[in-house]
């Protein structure tokens, strides 16, 4: 069981906000006297949650949104030791979004089951993932939502792997949106040296959109947002991984996606209310570096860099919100038995502010301080310092980020 209350009162006007949820989890063996079902785990889950804040950004600052959460979740995996082993899940979650000018509450119903089994030797999942998100206010819409997939595991042969699947889908959105696709995933490598593996990967879709999920990207967007479901026929991957050493491993790859029906962000007339525009092929390319070092159980660090590149075949401007650059990098250091460090820092570069406007935001650079030192076993004291160099930026337009904050807190595990 788990669960936290947030307050904070405003560093500009109409900054206040407060949220809080709980969380409670457990599961249990299962005992019986066929093999397929003796110890099995039966899991489930039931949570709470709320939060409240104003669009100090919008040209009415007042405007307050109250989100609350109710989740259900339960699961079930059969024995690890059966050479045929399943498992199943089911989930709600209830959503309501209270605006000054709107109420609507979406229903985000999952359900989905999965078998792995044995033939000729040979290892194959095969799984249907189902949800129906229902949205209930002025009026009623809902939108299903099917993958069905069978895959193959990781196959390696010599110096050589390979990694297959098939998927279907099933999927509904607004302004009569409705389609199937079938898309393969496929996964080819080969260790080009005994440290070195070097991976290319395809792996078309449809990715699901639902307003929570969006709100949890952009929280001042608009409740009444369209929602269509994005078509991807083009996800492709080429990766270069290499252990250095047991210490260091660096991973350099290039991505491509080619977007049909991607929720592209634009304030229109509203100044500080997002919604949603879905036009033409949006067209993505990204390069990223990471590097990884673990010099011990309770000390490592890393380090990202990743180039972004877009635009979409209508506007011919780029998506908002995707940085030209974003820089990551972070330690965890034990400097004593009990005590550690944790900085980080990190840039992100300049964006599109909309859809239809040519100004961008400028890039900013956020470092954070998290320390924490273990009186005890079961106890330990941390202190957290956000935005340390008091920076001043707009994550969306109009929006001022949080200034430096001071944080302390007691943690107690038992």
């Amino acid at each position: 069981m788990q669960g936290d209350y947030r307050s904070s009162k405003a560093y500009i006007p109409f900054a206040n906000r407060s949220s809080g949820d709980i969380l409670v989890r457990g599961g249990i063996v299962l005992n019986s006297p066929a093999d397929w079902f003796d110890r099995g785990l039966l899991a489930g889950g039931l949570g709470y949650a709320s939060e409240t804040y104003r669009f100090y950004g919008y040209g009415d600052p007042s405007l307050t949104r109250t989100i609350t959460r109710f989740d259900l979740s339960s699961r079930y995996d059969s024995p690890r030791a059966a050479l045929f082993t399943h498992d199943a899940n089911l989930g709600l979650a209830l959503n309501s979004i209270k605006d000054s000018t709107t109420s609507l509450t979406e229903t985000l119903f999952g359900a989905g089951a999965g078998v792995n089994v044995l033939i000729w030797s040979f290892p194959l999942e095969g799984r249907v993932d189902f949800m129906l998100a229902s949205l209930t206010g002025n009026s009623t819409a809902s939108f299903p939502y099917v993958d069905a997939r069978i895959a193959t595991e990781k196959l390696w042969y010599g110096d050589f792997f390979v990694q297959a699947s098939l998927h279907g889908y099933l999927a509904q959105g607004m302004l009569g949106q409705k389609f199937a696709r079938a898309y393969p995933h496929v996964a080819l490598g080969y260790r080009v040296m005994h440290n070195t593996v070097l991976s290319l990967s395809y792996a078309g879709r449809v990715q699901q959109n639902t307003l929570s999920g969006l709100m949890s990207l952009h929280p001042y967007i608009s409740a009444n947002a369209t929602l269509r479901q994005s078509d991807i026929p083009i996800d492709a991957i080429a990766a270069l991984e290499t252990d250095w050493s047991p210490v260091w491993r660096s991973r350099f790859s290039a991505r491509f996606q080619s977007v049909r029906d991607f929720p592209l962000l634009t304030e229109g007339t509203s100044g500080g209310i997002w919604t949603t525009d879905y036009r033409g092929t949006t067209k993505i390319s990204s390069f990223k570096a990471d590097l990884f070092a673990k010099f011990d159980a309770n000390s490592y660090f890393t380090l990202s860099w990743e180039i972004n590149d877009s635009k979409n075949t209508i506007t011919q401007w780029k998506v908002p919100y995707l940085p030209d650059l974003r820089l990551n990098g972070g330690a965890w250091l034990e400097l004593a038995p009990g005590f550690g460090l944790f900085p980080s820092v990190a840039y992100v570069g300049n964006r599109a502010r909309d859809l239809f406007a040519a100004g961008k935001l400028k890039g900013f650079v956020c470092a954070n301080l998290h320390a924490e030192y273990a009186l005890f076993q079961p106890l330990s004291i941390s202190v957290d310092f956000m935005n340390l160099t008091n920076t001043r930026y707009e994550e969306w337009s109009g929006y001022q980020a949080v200034p430096l904050t001071i944080t302390a807190g007691l943690t107690m595990r038992w």
